[in-house]
């Protein structure tokens, strides 16, 4: 049953007694409310209303005036009306001056819609909306749009979008009619529909057919008030709490309410932002303060909820409210930017910008206000968001806003839209031109029932239309875009089907892969665009923001290339894949919808043997291929190593553009070498036309120390990698963790620990005496304890998936007390001349600087048998010391692990450290004067630098 409340609210204290009394008189076909007298702000009252009791009209209202101003208690009455087809229920809330109202509904309405009208006297009220004043006009559309000497009149025009819609009224000499809807705030609307955008006749209309975007709904609408006043706005702030009192069907107080708060993310500035819930039941709104939004008032359910970039959902969630409670919801924006050639109009939801905008809301297309709506031929220069009417000449880049371009396209009155511009050799090749638009053409859109320009709105279904434009349709020139209206209907002039613009843009391609001859072009739906080679893997292009980044003579490859591959491609949700594989070998390229990053994977089980690329940087080149003199100062690729404890992100940069690798956390778990292994990351070519090239060496043969390890290699550790099903990926809940102490390690240095087996290899720095390594695959490792890059201890742990293992380091290193010592026994050469820069004098060359000679002058007791300690970080062509001291000569040492590679040459002391200790015999130190000779011994040679050598760490005599 439906019911309508009428509901009579009595300020009675201190009331003259020639007004009748507070209550309902009952009379022929009529019930008379009197409120008493009685507002306290002002000396006027609300004497009588009648209402009919055949069918709920108001049928009288009349006024009074008064001088009582004492405050007065409260009274209310209820009214119940009985209506044959919708219950409503009058909440009249009398402030003596206030008539609050409800309504009730429990079924549909059959008429198409429902609303509350007070149709007051105009010779009383004359003062309106002009826009709505049709008195002496002339219908032009329907019965409901008027013309007056040229300016168009209806009612749709005093419409105001119901999250703005808090007061409006009329007014006439001394009084004034207001309605004010609230609850709390912004709530009186929760069981109308359409939701925060939505606009309609000020008459209260609660339910309507006009461009109404979701089915109605049923049930307690309101509370919602009548003031009269002075003719004064009121306040929109009504306590209506005493509802919760009245017993009305339908009605929910406070109490029975619930909070929804949280924070939003990911919307761009200078936009406002709303938060909206909706279900079958209710809608709600909130408007975004900073980051944040709280929508109070909310009747228990679960709602969607949408995020809004001014009028343009960005963004959805779900929320359960319970009554008395507090949830919290946050959201994020998962709108699709794309980088645009040329953009018109900002995507928004609204055509805010384009020409006509400010008077869609209040005036006819044909209005004489407006300005022309075209066809014309307009031909100027644009800059910003907007450009002028068709046929339009976009240049590039744009310079200025011009609020000129059309947003509406009315087939029999200016269809079509033509855009011609100016396209660059970038600009061309795959495109995708995208078109917003606000109203209800591909397949057809959701049919609204009903106009929508011409009654004052362009509130609709925001849609987008998105065009692929093939490659090679596109010319460096002059090109032509003709956007055309279509539809199966039709109409004449302004009722013709149209469209209503938000933005058009021609963008990059969308997110996805396509397929050509012998290529795949991945678009990562942002700036990123890269080629990938069907016949062998190699990346043939790279463009970013439109400008080629790739090298045309060589391309971006695995190793030196593949030679021949099978290269496959899918689409996994919002990841796009492209698989390269060999017979011992799989390769990665990973693109994410939105992020201009190319991810990688290389999965392999072939031990592999790295070229020596030839490339060259620049100058004369005095090493090999790869070591170059430019101005007595020595370049090459090696120079640009960095240890890989260290190396998280390296890159090149150009004007507004910048391409770096980035290799976080455990990416060089299957690389080879330790935390201090360092390889090349970039090489620059000699020419300002030749390639500029980064690198990331997962395993090589330069100055190597460990066997390589296989199998999954990849640099970036995502948990989206999880759902690839890459060979050989780990996902981390595979994965273990060790967590620990050391102790032992003097202050000053840098603790590292290291785990390694013939798989994989982790490393973290430890903090005070503690340290965590998490990723971590199952299998048992050997630890080793670093003191800056010198092993003081080892042990074993075994990790498992989804566990911590404990583990406890101590240092072991022998420290001795010294007569005297050069250099910090640490694992570097750090503190010798020249350990700062890539040539260095540290190192003891057998054809350069042959042999080391020290001098010394020892007190009686500082001689006798002692010892002397050389360690070294690095020995090349199985360099090794021997020592003379005055008389005597050591034995020469086995020789060391040959390290298959040059070394300081290459930019690295790093090998194998190795710790030499020569036993002095007592009677050979003296009193005064001693002579200690180092010789670097080998059975090889070479030449100058590429001579047999070692590099010291540290040398001691105790």
């Amino acid at each position: 049953m439906n019911w309508m409340y009428l509901i009579a609210l009595s300020y009675a204290a201190c009331v003259p007694s020639v007004l009748a009394a507070f209550g309902v008189t009952t009379g022929s076909g009529y019930l008379s409310v009197d409120t008493g007298e009685g507002w306290f702000f002002e000396p006027m009252g609300l004497s009588t209303r009648a209402v009919s009791t055949t069918n709920g009209d108001i049928t009288s209202l009349s006024m009074v005036t008064s001088s009582a101003k004492t405050r007065p208690s409260i009274r209310t009455l209820d009214l119940d009306l009985d209506l044959q087809q919708s219950h409503i229920e009058f909440p009249g809330i009398m402030q003596s001056l206030l008539l609050p109202l409800a309504h009730y509904l429990a079924d549909s309405i059959l008429c198409g819609q429902l609303r509350f009208i007070a149709r007051l006297s105009k010779s009383a009220l004359p003062n309106g909306y002009t826009q709505s004043e049709v008195n002496g006009g002339t219908a032009i559309e329907g019965s409901d749009v008027f013309s007056t000497g040229g300016q168009t009149r209806s009612k749709f025009y005093s419409s105001v979008q119901f999250y703005k819609d808090q007061v409006h009224g009329v007014t006439g000499s001394g009084i004034g009619v207001y309605m004010a809807f609230l609850v709390m705030p912004g709530n009186a609307y929760e069981t109308s529909s359409g939701g925060p955008f939505f606009r309609d006749i000020n008459n209260q209309d609660m339910n309507s057919g006009h461009m109404i975007t979701q089915p109605f709904r049923t049930g307690f609408f309101g509370p919602y008030a009548m003031v009269f006043t002075s003719g004064i706005a009121p306040s929109a702030s009504l306590d209506t709490s005493f509802f919760s009192n009245l017993g009305l069907t339908g009605y929910v107080a406070a109490s029975g309410r619930g909070t929804v708060k949280g924070t939003i993310s990911g919307v761009a500035s200078g936009f406002t932002v709303m938060v909206g819930l909706d279900n079958i039941g209710a809608q709600y709104w909130g408007i975004v303060s900073g980051t944040s939004y709280t929508i109070t008032g909310v009747k228990p359910g679960t709602y969607t909820a949408t995020l809004y970039k001014k009028e343009l959902e960005v963004g959805t969630g779900s929320v359960t409210v319970t009554a008395g409670g507090t949830t919290t919801l946050n959201l994020a924006s998962t709108e699709s930017i794309k980088t645009n050639i040329w953009q018109i109009g900002v995507p928004d939801g609204t055509p805010s910008g384009f020409l006509n905008t400010d008077k869609i809301e209040t005036m006819h297309p044909s209005d004489s206000r407006m300005s022309a709506w075209g066809p014309v031929t307009h031909h100027r220069e644009f800059l910003g968001f907007f450009l002028p009417y068709g046929p339009v000449s976009i240049q590039t880049p744009i310079t200025r806003n011009v609020l000129t371009y059309i947003p509406l396209r009315f087939i029999n009155v200016n269809n079509p839209t033509t855009i011609k511009w100016t396209a660059t050799s970038s600009q061309t090749g795959a495109r995708t031109l995208r078109i917003r638009t606000t109203s209800s053409s591909p397949a057809a859109p959701t049919k609204i029932d009903s106009r929508g320009v011409t009654r004052g709105t362009w509130r609709g279904y925001n849609l987008i239309y998105e065009y692929s434009i093939p490659s090679g349709t596109l010319i460096t020139g002059s090109n032509t875009i003709i956007i055309t209206v279509i539809s199966g209907s039709s109409g004449d002039t302004f009722l013709s089907p149209n469209i209503v613009y938000d933005s058009v843009e021609l963008a990059l391609a969308a997110f996805g892969v396509t397929k050509g001859s012998n290529y795949l072009d991945v678009d990562t739906g942002n700036k990123l665009i890269y080629r990938v080679s069907t016949t062998n893997g190699d990346i043939t292009s790279i463009k970013y923001d439109g400008k080629e980044l790739q090298y045309s003579k060589k391309f971006t490859q695995i190793g030196s290339g593949l030679g021949s591959a099978t290269v496959s491609s899918k689409i996994s949700g919002t990841t796009a894949i492209v698989t390269i594989e060999t017979s011992t070998l799989t390769q990665y390229y990973i693109a994410r919808s939105g992020q201009s990053a190319l991810y990688i994977g290389t999965y392999t089980t072939l031990s592999l043997r790295s070229p020596t690329p030839s490339n060259p940087r620049g100058g004369t080149a005095i090493e090999g291929s790869d070591v170059f003199l430019v101005s007595g100062q020595t370049r090459s690729k090696f120079y640009s190593s960095v240890k890989f404890i260290d190396d998280q992100v390296h890159g090149i940069s150009g004007s507004g553009v910048g391409a770096y690798m980035v290799i976080p956390g455990n990416a060089y778990e299957t690389s080879s070498g330790g935390p201090f292994f360092r390889d090349i990351n970039n090489q620059n070519s000699q020419s300002d036309d030749g390639a500029n090239e980064v690198y990331w060496y997962m395993n090589s043969n330069h100055a190597q120390t460990e066997s390589y390890h296989w199998i999954l290699r990849a640099n970036i550790d995502l948990s989206f990698f999880a759902d690839l099903g890459l060979k050989g990926y780990v996902a981390d809940s595979g994965r273990g963790t060790i967590t620990g102490s050391v102790s032992g390690i003097p202050s000053g240095f840098q603790a590292v620990v290291g785990l390694k087996n013939s798989n994989a290899q982790y490393w973290a720095k430890v903090s005070g005496t503690s340290f965590s390594i998490s990723g971590v695959k199952p299998g048992t490792y050997t630890a080793t304890l670093f003191k800056k890059e010198l092993e003081v201890a080892t042990g074993s742990v075994t990790v498992s998936a989804g566990k911590s293992s404990s583990l406890t380091l101590s240092s072991t290193e022998s420290i001795k007390t010294t007569v005297w010592q050069i250099g910090l026994p640490d694992g570097t050469p750090s503190g010798f001349l020249n350990a700062d820069i890539h040539r260095r004098s540290l190192w003891l060359s057998s054809l350069m600087n042959n042999p080391t000679t020290i001098k010394w002058t020892a007190s009686s007791s500082q001689i006798g048998a002692r010892t002397l300690r050389i360690r070294t970080t690095s020995s090349f062509a199985s360099g090794r010391p021997t020592i003379k001291v005055n008389s005597w000569s050591s034995a020469t040492p086995a020789a060391p692990t040959k390290i298959d590679s040059r070394g300081v040459t290459r930019g690295t002391w790093r090998g194998l450290n190795q710790l030499y200790e020569y036993a002095i015999p007592a009677g050979t130190l003296v009193a005064g004067s001693n002579t200690i000779t180092i010789t670097v011994a080998s059975g090889s040679s070479g030449e100058k630098f590429l001579s047999p050598n070692i590099v010291y760490d540290s040398i001691e005599l105790y």
